[in-house]
């Protein structure tokens, strides 16, 4: 069927230029800086050598190129014809003889394609003339490229997509591939997603990805050009330089989203050197991606400006890229037959691309800006936000309505006296005057306010003592202002661009600090424009009165700095009569003395007191107003008990109990307290739970909490639901005689928690006269400490009442458990946190720890059931210095007896109490954790610095017992080395990619590693110590295995090749070759007499080892076979696929036995267990599987890793089993019965191999960290570290 005429060519947007009858592919061309969508890919041919391929349509105007100017002659692919600047000539020029290879040639390489052109302006002009340059950025174009090839392909997003780029044509590929995978997690942008989850390759020619051309070559070249009146893209020129944080932040993203989509990309570089420039436009390290597992490099015979244009397909230069683009579509999987409609093709036939967004892509341009935004907005919110505002009762009917017309709030309000009072008011009154209702009201008009003008702003935090840390600290207070802020006005988000690279990551790692809230609210200020913005702060005196000064000293210098600017700024404050502070500048409001708050408590009186219009009863109202004196609170309960004591509305009845009603809130909750004795112990345990509780307790809690641990009539009323909210509600007011209410919560199906009617509560029974009222004896201290032993008593008691059942928590979820005994995840989290500060308070735990060893397994269970993350969850046989020391609780590690040997302890995440107490930050721990390892003064000293450092924020570092041991050598604290036993092992240099196996000699002091850089290297196992390189391998070496007998090392490379070395001398023997692809793992069988050989060619080949001959080749995968393994009888191979599946073959016949299947994704490994009953296999669908080898039968399924598992290996007694994963972890397992034991954290990357030494007691893992990491196989203590080179890329092929 004849080609179809060239479609007239767009010089900007997309042009189809051929297209199949029923495309299976979509190829696209992306021409490079000043280049065009046709000159670029065509070379004229001289009129002897031109071939008949097709009359081209005339050029236009547009397609006349700029003067041949050396830059353009350097960067562009512009074929060099005269043109004069910005004009054409008259005539036509005569028609081309020539080759434009997407039409002429991929055709015929590629007949079922698509083949699309994209023509962008970065073109070099005259000053002088009519079309000024493009001044867009190389983000701008790589966003139009996007938009525009997105929109082309709306018939058939999913259809197969090449990128074929040249030059700055890769960069903005990359861009739009990035920024597709970015925005297309956006609603609104979803049909972008299809670019990148399409996309199956890329051809790079001669792009930059590091930069091209040193600065003073070209930039100088350009500036020459600018003084003769040409016009240049400056952007554009300085991204095209070397080594900017712009192309690497590219690098960084494309690299990462390739390995996750499994792009095929060959990089072309150019060979030859520019005439003009004397060397290479785009030097070879520049002009590939740099990653051996990504990519295939290969030169072009030509310099950078021919390199993609060809004479024919006989051209040895095309048959390069003809046989990349035949091998990438060959392994697209695309629907046969001859009629295949675009509607064949879905997301669904591209497997190996789709799935979402890795988290770790870096972003650029405004999506980096966004994704930046929209984490620092997630560190500021907190659930707390609004909690206590929802919480304050809402202001009683016609009340508070008169502050809207006090003097000073007006003039507040009017900011044209700001330099009275520089937008600050303080309202302060007695405790319970109704300060914060008050506040609510206001904050509530404001609202309203705001709703209805968008100009208005504003903003509101109420502290609250009881509460969360959040709740009642600055730190919550800024967080709090500048998220509602940054919300409500979210132009203003722009402050969070300003974060430099290193405020953002250490904000993402540490969390908002104060001053860099303080900064930002400044800056998000200065941009308010002319929209006020109002702030209400209630209870200044439930905050800690250090940080109350410095925050009223912040907002003092904000409104002065605001005053100045003419910055629209309100800030009202309210609370007690102190902290003591005098504002500068502002006004002041005490709410007790203004008549109108008397009237609204009269108003209030009136409205609730049960007495009939008379003068007598007003008469009444006013006694009861005075001896209020201004204090709402008292007022609200002193009526409930004058109604209570009503006797048929009789005045002087009520007159008389008022009479024995005291004046002052502290002497009202005293009469409260003694007006009867009934159930004093539940109002004490009651009073103890709401002062000394660790959180919050919710209202289930508190109901379960003040009821007999285990009562068995309670709890069956509970499950028939007999028991509900109100109920509970009113038992939390009986029980509080008064004292306590139940919260709202903002949160639906949120249980709300039960808190004093005030805080001057609170402050009632921390004074002696509330404190003797219940418990005469006892002294500030020990009223604390004995509460707290009051509630460790009950949550031990919640523990035993649960276990007395015979209750087991690992059968039931968190949720199970939570929902039929509410007290026992309080009691489970709080125990011994309860202990810790009776101890500290004064009373005595020694018996409790005792007492608490009888209880710990069963404690250790619930923790690890209420635990949602398993890498916090304890073992069963976990120490209990290690759990103190984890959690910081320092009081009872001192009284521990065997406090001193805690260096000898391993069993926790961290390996070390010690470690542990360090890296949370528990200071006052740590230190008694060193200090209880030596008496002798000499070993004290140094303790205090060492403590210091270790808590201080140095320990972000200490990621491993190697960090902690070289900090500990940094801060010369020798003898502490000593008692740790660690030694300081040199960081071993070789490997500059990342490590993909390693294997133990059968001796077991040999360890050897195989990596992407193309080496395998020896280690000493006993020392660490490197012996010896071994070279030879073209492309990454996937994996490494010795002989029986120890005497050969064998190397399955992705050059396609099996090597074999002599292992004693690294010598090279012999080169096993016959597999088509690359080489993915070898096995010696237990005889050592054959070698096996699995391939991405989709077979298995078995090799004889002495010889090296090819024996036999196993076939029957119908996907990349990435592993096989021998059983210890040899009479039996596995081969792990990537189609799912796992094969077992006779090695003596190579005959097919079974094929076991369940997997759901690519089975990356199998192992046999030392007895051969068992196979283990690992795969991409993020589990382990265990079969019975000898009928093949599923056993049992291993979950728990959070994303591919590469490798599996049994413990040579077969009791332990390894699995390595890209979760960056390795997990330990039971292998008889698949219970999870132990996840080793350390590597900062994918976990690519796992083995064990041959006296089972080290397990080596290589990840692609660069590093190989030793572990204790016993306890999973970290040994050392071999440390190689540091690489910022991530993954495999």
């Amino acid at each position: 069927m004849a080609r179809p005429p060239l479609p007239k060519l767009t010089e900007h947007g997309v042009t189809v230029v051929f297209e199949a009858e029923n495309p299976t592919i979509d190829i696209l061309f992306v021409h490079g800086f000043t280049g065009h969508p046709e000159r670029t890919w065509t070379l004229e041919l001289p009129r002897e050598q031109s071939l008949p391929l097709r009359k081209r349509p005339a050029p236009s105007s547009s397609d006349v190129g700029p003067p041949p100017s050396k830059v353009s002659r350097i960067f562009t692919s512009h074929s060099q014809r005269p043109a004069g600047l910005d004009t054409h000539s008259p005539q036509p020029p005569p028609e081309p003889h020539s080759v434009y290879w997407p039409y002429d040639l991929v055709p015929d390489t590629i007949p079922n394609s698509r083949v699309l052109t994209y023509g962008y302006d970065t073109n070099i002009r005259s000053r002088f003339g009519s079309t000024p340059v493009s001044k867009k950025s190389v983000g701008d174009h790589g966003w139009d490229l996007l938009c525009t090839l997105a929109d082309n392909r709306r018939d058939a997003p999913s259809r197969p997509l090449v990128f074929v780029a040249h030059s700055l044509g890769g960069l903005l590929s990359k861009v739009a591939l990035i920024k597709a995978s970015e925005h297309g997690q956006l609603q609104s942008q979803a049909h972008l997603r299809s670019i990148p989850q399409s996309t199956v390759g890329v051809l790079f020619f001669g792009t930059p990805h590091q930069g091209a051309d040193p600065f003073n070559t070209t930039h100088r070249v350009l500036k020459s050009l600018a003084g003769l009146g040409v016009q240049y893209n400056d952007s554009v020129v300085q991204t095209l330089l070397q080594r900017g944080d712009y192309l690497k932040s590219i690098q960084d993203s494309f690299v990462i989203l390739s390995k996750h989509r499994r792009w095929t990309i060959f990089s072309f570089q150019e060979e030859f050197e520019d005439r003009l420039l004397g060397k290479k436009v785009v030097e070879d390290e520049s002009s590939c991606i740099g990653d051996p597992e990504l990519e295939t490099k290969r030169h072009i015979g030509k310099d950078h400006r021919d390199m993609v244009r060809f004479s024919g397909d006989s051209d040895p230069e095309y048959q390069k890229v003809a046989h990349a683009l035949r091998s990438i579509y060959d392994h697209v999987q695309v629907p046969s037959g001859p009629h295949l409609q675009r509607s064949d093709i879905t997301e669904d036939n591209v497997p190996s691309n789709n799935g979402p967004l890795p988290a770790n892509v870096p972003t650029i341009d405004s999506a980096q800006a966004l994704t930046k935004r929209q984490e620092l907005m997630g560190l500021l919110d907190f659930d707390e936000i609004g909690a206590r505002l929802l919480s304050l009762k809402a202001p009683h009917n016609k009340t508070c309505t008169w502050f809207l017309e006090n003097e000073k709030y007006r003039q507040w309000l009017d900011l044209r006296n700001v330099d009275d009072h520089h937008g600050f008011l303080w309202i302060k009154g007695k405790p319970g005057s109704g300060k914060s209702i008050l506040m609510k009201f206001l904050e509530e008009r404001t609202r309203l306010s705001a709703a209805k003008d968008p100009n208005h702003l504003f903003a509101s935090f109420f502290f609250y003592a009881p509460g969360k840390p959040l709740e009642k600290s600055t730190l919550g207070l800024y967080r709090s202002l500048l998220w509602q802020l940054l919300r409500n006005a979210t132009d203003l988000q722009r402050v969070l661009d300003e974060f430099d690279f290193n405020a953002w990551r250490v904000t993402k790692r540490a969390g908002w600090q104060n001053e860099a809230l303080k900064r930002t609210i400044e800056r998000a200020i200065d941009y308010l424009g002319d929209r006020d913005f109002s702030v209400f702060i209630d209870a200044l005196d439930e905050c800690r009165d250090d940080d109350v000064a410095d925050m009223v000293s912040f907002f003092e210098d904000l409104g002065e700095r605001a005053a100045e600017k003419s910055i629209r700024l309100r800030i009202c404050f309210s609370s007690r009569h102190y902290p003591l502070i005098e504002l500068r500048c502002g006004s002041e409001i005490i709410l007790e003395d203004q008549d109108e708050h008397s009237e609204d408590i009269a108003r209030y009186i009136s409205s609730k007191l049960r007495l009939s219009k008379s003068k007598q009863a007003q008469n009444f109202g006013n006694e009861l107003l005075t001896k209020s004196a201004g204090v709402f609170l008292w007022v609200a309960l002193v009526i409930p008990m004058l109604n209570k004591a009503n006797a048929g509305g009789r005045v002087d009845q009520l007159q008389k109990c008022l009479s024995t009603i005291p004046m002052g809130l502290d002497n009202l909750f005293d009469m409260i307290l003694a007006r009867d004795d009934e159930d004093m112990d539940e109002l004490r345990f009651c009073i103890q739970l709401i002062l000394f509780a660790i959180r919050p307790v919710a209202l289930t809690e508190y109901f379960f909490a003040l009821h007999r641990a285990g009562d068995n009539d309670l709890h069956g009323s509970w499950a028939a639901n007999e028991v509900d909210s109100d109920v509970m509600g009113r038992f939390a007011l009986s029980s509080s005689k008064g004292l306590a209410e139940v919260t709202k919560t903002r949160k639906k199906g949120k249980d709300p928690t039960v808190q004093f009617i005030h805080e001057s509560v609170r402050d009632f029974f921390f004074s002696e006269s509330g404190r003797r009222r219940l418990w005469p004896s006892f002294n500030h201290g020990e009223f604390t400490g004995f509460g707290h032993d009051a509630l460790k008593l009950r949550c031990l008691g919640e523990v035993e009442a649960y276990q007395s059942r015979g209750s087991q928590a690992s059968t039931g979820s968190a949720q199970d458990l939570i929902q039929m005994w509410p007290f026992l995840r309080y009691a489970t989290d709080n125990i011994l946190l309860h202990s810790n500060q009776a101890q500290q308070y004064g009373v005595s735990q020694d018996g409790f720890l005792l007492q608490f060893s009888g209880h710990q397994e069963d404690w250790v269970k619930l923790y690890n059931a209420f635990e949602k993350f398993k890498s916090r969850h304890y073992s069963d046989k976990v120490d209990i210095i290690y759990i103190l020391a984890e959690h910081g609780l320092n009081n009872l590690l001192q009284i521990h007896p065997r406090l001193s040997t805690n260096l000898s302890i391993h069993g926790g995440r961290y390996f070390l109490p010690l470690a542990a107490a360090a890296l949370l930050k528990h200071k006052a721990t740590a230190r008694v954790l060193v200090a209880s390892l030596s008496p002798d003064p000499g070993f004290a000293a140094g303790i205090e610095d060492c403590v210091t450092e270790l808590s201080r924020g140095r320990n972000d570092k200490l990621a491993s017992m190697k960090d902690f041991s070289n900090l500990l050598l940094e801060l010369n604290h020798i003898p502490l080395m000593e008692h740790c036993k660690v030694v300081r092992f040199q960081t071993l240099e070789g490997h500059s990619y990342w490590v993909r196996s390693v294997a133990f000699s059968p001796d077991g002091q040999t360890l050897a590693s195989a990596s992407a850089d193309k080496t395998v290297r020896l280690w000493d196992t006993a020392t660490g110590a490197f012996r010896k390189t071994l070279e030879g391998h073209s492309h990454s070496v996937q994996s490494v295995a010795f002989s029986p007998d120890g005497q050969t090392l064998a190397s399955a490379s992705n050059d396609v090749i099996v090597r074999l070395w002599d292992a004693a001398t690294g010598a090279f023997r012999q080169t096993l070759e016959g597999h088509s692809d690359w080489v993915q793992s070898v096995a010696f069988s237990p005889d050592g007499q054959t070698l096996a050989s699995a391939s991405a060619d989709n077979t298995v080949r078995l090799w004889d080892a002495a010889t090296g001959a090819f024996r036999q080749m196993l076939e029957g995968h119908s996907d990349c076979v990435w592993s096989v393994a021998f059983s210890p009888d040899g009479q039996t191979l596995a081969s792990a696929s990537a189609d799912k599946t796992v094969r077992l073959w006779d090695t003596a016949t190579g005959a097919f036995r079974q094929t076991l299947e369940g997997h759901s994704d690519w089975v990356q490994s199998v192992a046999f267990s030392p007895d051969g009953q068992t196979l283990a296999s690992a795969s991409a669908d993020k589990t382990v599987r265990l079969w019975d080898t000898a009928t093949g039968a599923f056993r049992q399924t291993l979950e728990g890793h959070s994303n591919w598992v590469r490798s599996v290996a049994f413990s040579p007694d077969g009791q332990t089993l390894a699995s390595a994963s890209d979760d960056n972890t390795v997990r330990l397992w039971d292998a008889a019965t698949g219970a999870f034991r132990q996840t080793l954290e350390g590597h900062s990357d994918w976990v690519q191999s796992v083995a064990f030494s041959p006296d089972g007691q080290t397990l080596a893992s290589a990840s692609d960290d660069n590093t190989v990491r030793l572990w204790d196989a016993a306890t999973g203590a970290f040994r050392q570290p071999f440390e190689m080179q540091s690489l910022s890329f991530s993954g495999n092929c």
